[in-house]
């Protein structure tokens, strides 16, 4: 019993003693008690003094600790870059680190405290743009990551960096000197740039053909400023040059031959105007009418009249002198008709009206040098106006002044030198021979009267040797409408308007030749000049208020050509005058409105 007892207490001690150890050696192994061995005893229990360190935890950085007791998971340079977290600015970013490469991407790469700055790799070029307009300059730029937010562009196409107007696609400028669109040429069809066309024949106007300039180019004949030349081979022929008559050639291009460009004349605000008559001398043309009333804008005088000197050589002048006559008060009634001529040192104007009870026949001569203005006139006791007055001036140096009307008085004739008109030297008559169309030629000392009443036309003279006024022919039958003699020296050219029989007429004759024309409308009004070359022309006012102009060589035998002219008015009354260079002067009067025109003959 005590045997088994023995072994059964060996048993029990055994056992109690076996299970101390593995129970002590449990505690030695896992010291902290965390349920992890230690390396020590076996395990993988790195720190069996701490109960949070040990396989199962998680590492917690930058403690200095291995909280997992693994290697593999880093305390300190999480990225694995090769810098701990003292040296890394991002030790979550293995491409982060002192000296690493900066790229573009707004972070600080290689941990110098700055983001992207220059030399980073990615940079763009930027293009100095200091004239702000988008555009930027090839010549100056820097590298960045991103675009400043001023001065500078993306691209580098401007030509010039100090014009904002300047850029590519910008408006080519002729104020420029220099590219304003950037294409490699200067002042290309720019904004601002002049038509200039061709002109060929170098007379200022240009034919259709036409560039955009910003300089004449006068070597490519590329520099008139109008393009409305009819004919740019001639450089006689361009709008409102002097057109050549008789020639079937358009000069001032009109787009007719024959005509008249016309310019308005200041008309002084006259009422009640007569006229225009218009005489050459010299190298000017002069231009008179008479009025009821003028007025300079500011004075209103009356029972006046204006004289108008115009340069022949070059009409486009315009207006170059004037005289104004009239008086304060208003005692006379104008005759429709009145005349005008020029002698070496006057101007001498033969007018005539009616005062009440007085018929009144005035000569006023205008000193050319001085512009004194004599008077004389003589008065008769007709109540009826002058229906005619005409004015000559012959070789011999007399005036003669011619009035007539179908009234009691008939005609009255004064003549004298222009010292005898001043002086009151003055041979005068009266002829019992009413008219309404008187006209004196004093190359033949003839008279040619109409009576509208009567339809006749007289012929007549004074006898030299009787000194009684003796009528040679009678024509019967016909109204004379208009007459006028034109006198060069001993030449002269008479041109009348007249109607017989229902039909109307135009007439010119000399001493040996005569040619007529059949008119459509009655003539009311007529003038004509003699021209150097022979021929005449005269303009015609029709009784429709149209003008026409009508011309011919009666010594060549040549017929009357007619040509309508278009003064976009109707027209009362027409005064025509010619230089002896052959330049036409062709007034008109419509209303009180006056204008003027100029033409050549060949």
């Amino acid at each position: 019993m005590k045997r088994l007892s023995l072994i059964t207490g060996g048993i029990l001690l055994a056992s109690c003693v076996g299970g101390d150890i593995d129970e002590r050696r449990d505690e030695l192994s896992d010291v902290d008690r965390d349920g992890y061995v230690s390396v020590e005893y076996g395990g993988d229990d790195c720190d069996d003094t701490e109960q949070d360190i040990n396989p199962g935890e998680d590492e917690t950085p930058y403690d200095g600790i291995d909280n997992d007791c693994s290697e593999e998971t880093p305390d300190d340079d999480l990225d694995g870059d090769g810098f701990e977290l003292a040296n890394d600015c991002n030790d979550e970013d293995s491409s982060i680190y002192p000296n690493a490469t900066e790229v573009c991407d707004e972070i600080d790469n290689n941990c110098n405290d700055l983001i992207d700055e220059a030399g980073a790799e990615g940079e763009s070029t930027f293009y100095a743009d200091s004239d702000g307009d988008t555009y930027g300059n090839s010549e100056s730029s820097i590298t960045a990551c991103v675009q400043p937010e001023e001065g500078y562009s993306t691209n580098s196409e401007d030509c010039n960096d100090e014009d904002p107007l300047a850029y590519p696609g910008a408006a080519e400028r002729c104020s420029t000197e220099y590219d304003d669109n950037c294409d490699d040429l200067i002042n290309e069809n720019a904004v601002d740039c002049t038509n200039y066309f061709y002109d060929g024949d170098r007379d200022g106007f240009g034919s259709s053909v036409f560039l955009c300039l910003c300089e004449p180019q006068p070597e490519v004949f590329m520099d008139a400023l109008v393009g409305d030349d009819c004919e740019d081979t001639d450089e006689n022929a361009y709008p409102g040059a002097i057109e050549m008559l008789d020639d079937s050639e358009d000069y001032d291009c009109d787009g007719g031959d024959d005509t008249f460009e016309f310019q308005s004349i200041d008309n002084r605000s006259s009422v009640s105007s007569k006229g225009p008559r218009l005489r050459a001398s010299g190298d000017s043309f002069y231009l008179v009418w008479l009025a009821e009333e003028l007025s300079d804008g500011t004075t209103t005088s009356y029972d006046g009249g204006v004289l108008v000197e115009f340069d022949a050589d070059d009409p486009a002048l315009g207006e170059i002198d004037s005289e104004e006559f009239s008086s304060s008060t208003n005692t006379i009634t104008y005759a429709d008709k009145f005349d005008f001529v020029t002698t070496q040192d006057y101007w001498a104007i033969g007018y005539g009206g009616v005062n009440g009870t007085q018929r009144l026949l005035k000569i006023d001569l205008i000193d050319r040098a001085s512009r004194v203005r004599e008077s004389y006139s003589e008065n008769d006791s007709g109540s009826a106006n002058w229906d005619d007055i005409q004015l000559t001036y012959s070789s011999d140096g007399k005036i003669t002044a011619v009035a007539c009307g179908l009234g009691q008085t008939g005609l009255h004739i004064l003549q004298a030198t222009a010292l005898g008109f001043i002086n009151g030297t003055i041979a005068s008559a009266l002829e019992p021979m009413p008219s309404d169309i008187c006209e004196y030629n004093e190359v033949y000392f003839a008279y040619y009267l109409g009576n509208s009443v009567a339809q006749t036309m007289d012929y007549a003279a004074f006898l030299q040797s009787t000194g009684e006024f003796t009528v040679y022919t009678s024509f019967t039958e016909m109204v004379l409408t208009d007459m006028e003699v034109a006198r060069s020296g001993s030449n002269y050219i008479a041109g009348l308007a007249l109607t017989q029989s229902g039909k109307n007429y135009l007439y010119f004759f000399n001493t040996d030749e005569s040619t007529d024309k059949t008119m459509q409308v009655a003539v009311d009004d007529l003038d004509i000049t003699l021209l150097p070359t022979g021929s005449a022309a005269m303009c015609a006012v029709l009784a429709n208020g149209n003008v026409s102009l009508v011309y011919a060589n009666i010594d060549a035998n040549e017929t009357l050509e007619e040509v309508e002219l278009d003064p976009g008015v109707s027209v009362d009354e027409c005064a025509i005058a010619s230089t002896t260079g052959g330049r036409i002067a062709l007034s008109l009067r419509s209303g009180d409105d006056f204008m003027i025109g100029f033409a050549d003959y060949l």
